[in-house]
């Protein structure tokens, strides 16, 4: 069997094997998302092998531009586990991303409450997140105090990514946030349902990053330049 070894050459089949099936089934996204959002959701549609999740992927109304304009300005990346870095594109990163969760009194606190780590590392957040970028993928728990916490003392962040998977509480973190992001005046991009986890959030984050990266090459180029689109303008 002939099979591809080039990597970027794999990854433009699959991108344009999801556009093609997107037009042929018209799904509603087409007119739904703009050309940034479908990018991203086709990203994330790669990476998991999953179609279904255009279904489930919300964008609030200014989340894209208010994510771009955080990158350029080089806004701290607050992440909810140290996985979650991992996942990330280094090359296209201009600052080290913020994790807590290794600090031994991080440890010792979540032991001693039988709490998980991503939720009590929230409680070094509050010097670093205003106007962050906030990641997104470990555990509902850490999501619902987040919310707790932005109604009480926190300042507000540019723009949570929140995907945390699974059957119990996550969905309904994720849909509380959804509920809530609008009263208070905060950017979100989230993933409904159960799925998600910490690959998920990075992807988008990553998706962001070359889109501001394209972005930014083409400010550099002349009038006349175009950048490289995909048949339905995504970026590839």
């Amino acid at each position: 069997m002939k099979y591809t070894t080039n990597p970027k050459k794999l990854k433009q089949m699959n991108q344009h094997y999801v556009e093609q099936q997107l037009i042929q089934q018209a799904h509603p996204s087409l007119t739904t998302l703009s050309t940034d959002e479908q990018y991203i959701a086709n990203t994330l549609a790669c990476t998991t092998g999953d179609m279904s999740l255009f279904d489930d992927l919300l964008f609030s109304e200014k989340a894209v531009n208010t994510a771009l304009g955080a990158i350029d300005k080089q806004r701290t990346l607050l992440c909810d586990s140290h996985p979650m870095i991992g996942h990330l594109s280094a090359r296209r990163l201009k600052q080290e991303p913020l994790c807590f969760n290794q600090k031994p009194t991080v440890i010792s606190q979540a032991k001693a409450h039988h709490q998980p780590r991503s939720m009590v590392a929230i409680n070094h957040w509050k010097a670093h997140i205003d106007k962050s970028i906030i990641l997104l993928g470990d555990t509902p728990s850490a999501l619902f105090y987040l919310l707790e916490r932005l109604q009480q003392d926190f300042a507000k962040p540019a723009l949570i990514i929140a995907m945390p998977a699974g059957f119990q509480e996550a969905p309904q973190a994720k849909q509380l946030l959804w509920q809530q992001h609008q009263l208070l005046g905060i950017e979100c991009i989230i993933l409904r349902g159960s799925r998600g986890g910490s690959v998920l959030t990075a992807t988008v984050m990553n998706s962001l990053l070359k889109l501001y990266q394209q972005q930014t090459q083409q400010a550099t180029h002349t009038t006349g330049s175009q950048s490289q689109l995909s048949p339905i303008g995504h970026y590839v």
